[in-house]
């Protein structure tokens, strides 16, 4: 699975399941577009998280730039 440090990264048409943790992580503000892709979530709900944004509270990566298009979930938590 990509984990994105810093830059642009644009992710196409992959098939994402049976991850461990999660399916993209980012860290040091990456600019990530998730497009096409198909995220099948294990059925372990403690591994059904999808981004990551690694070890920075929520009010700094909200600024981040992460975009998904046409990306599909399936069998995520509700």
């Amino acid at each position: 699975m990509p984990a994105c440090r810093w830059g642009f990264f644009h992710v196409v048409n992959n098939d994402y399941n049976k991850w461990e943790m999660y399916a993209i992580g980012g860290s040091m503000n990456p600019t990530i577009i998730s497009q096409g892709n198909r995220f099948r979530a294990p059925d372990n709900v403690h591994a059904k998280e999808v981004t990551h944004r690694d070890h920075f509270h929520r009010k700094v990566w909200k600024h981040w730039r992460w975009r998904t298009v046409n990306d599909l979930f399936l069998n995520g938590l509700r």
